[in-house]
């Protein structure tokens, strides 16, 4: 049993959640609002000043988003967290978006990580009071990596009563195409579909799995 929680162990180190979010990974029916991606915090590591400008900041920061709405086959958000409906409303974070300084996201050198509590903060920024699911679902995007070719983002699920995050994972993406904006929209499209072919089912069960070792007794858990 001892190696059987180091194992469980190792394989949720790479996410976080909450006790509450089981209806998420296991319920078609679950109601949640994609509130599309969180640039808040974004770093572009190794890109030049010239797609740092404000036009980075009042047109491809919306264009990503406007892409996800415009194209939501290609980019199946319902096919990738297996949910047979899910809610659109990008409207506050295109508008959160819009308060970024573009001269302060440009670096040579790769960010930290998120923390679970730097995340939380993000959460608490956001604007609810027009969100009617029960889940809100959000991918903060952490860095655009022109050195590696690729970006990081952190899939985020909260509780849109309360603002709790039920959920997190960092995630990364390849990315690819021709332009600036397809380009990095790749990034997107790759996680979504890594997140439909296993991630989402590997959550899924490290969570189930986590839930019973929790109610094994400390004798149990000894053995």
């Amino acid at each position: 049993m001892k190696l059987l929680w180091i194992a469980f162990y190792l394989v949720i180190t790479s996410f976080s959640y909450g006790q509450d979010v089981s209806e998420f990974f296991t319920s078609l029916e679950a109601e949640v609002e994609f509130v599309g991606l969180d640039f808040s915090q974004v770093k572009m590591v190794g890109l030049s000043t010239r797609n740092t400008s404000d036009e980075v900041q009042g047109d491809c920061f919306r264009a990503w988003n406007d892409l996800l709405l415009q194209e939501r086959r290609k980019y199946d958000v319902k096919r990738a967290f297996m949910k047979r409906k899910i809610f659109y409303n990008f409207d506050m974070l295109n508008r959160l978006n819009k308060k970024i300084k573009p001269l302060e996201i440009q670096t040579d050198l790769s960010p930290q990580s998120f923390s679970t509590k730097k995340l939380q903060l993000l959460v608490d920024r956001y604007d609810t009071n027009e969100m009617k699911s029960k889940y809100g679902l959000s991918f903060v995007v952490h860095s655009l990596n022109q050195f590696r070719e690729r970006a990081y983002i952190y899939v985020v699920v909260f509780d849109v009563a309360t603002k709790k995050i039920l959920f997190s994972a960092q995630t990364s993406g390849d990315a690819g195409g021709f332009g600036f904006r397809n380009y990095w929209a790749r990034t997107v499209y790759n996680i979504l579909g890594n997140i439909r072919d296993y991630k989402f089912r590997t959550w899924k069960v490290a969570i189930e799995k986590q839930a019973l070792v929790k109610k094994l007794s400390p004798k149990d858990q000894r053995k």
